[in-house]
């Protein structure tokens, strides 16, 4: 599955992001979302910029699954998604720093 992201948000700064997902009060919500934007921003060769959203990326827990869609959605909107996209992302699941992008070899 995919859906198209506003070429908007390509442009925004690693520094940008981290202030954007601060903003987000419950820690779940926060590593949850991170997980989104690392996974529709960043390739395998980030630079050093994005060590911090790395990093919340990598306390990532099964649990984050079990967040409600509609948090999660509210969470995306806030950080800067449509509304469209924020419900498409809300309800899909490659958000794991597991999961390996179609294409992408595993390393």
């Amino acid at each position: 599955m995919q859906c198209k992201r506003s070429n908007k948000l390509h442009v925004i700064k690693p520094e940008e992001w981290l202030i954007r997902l601060r903003k987000i009060k419950d820690k779940q919500l926060r590593i949850k979302i991170a997980c989104i934007v690392w996974w529709d921003f960043v390739t395998k060769k980030h630079s050093e910029e994005w060590k911090p959203i790395h990093d919340l990326v990598g306390q990532f827990k099964p649990a984050h699954y079990l967040l409600p869609f509609e948090a999660v959605e509210r969470a995306l909107v806030g950080v800067g998604y449509s509304v469209l996209v924020a419900r498409i992302r809300s309800r899909y699941e490659p958000s794991s720093p597991v999961t390996v992008r179609k294409g992408q070899p595993e390393e």
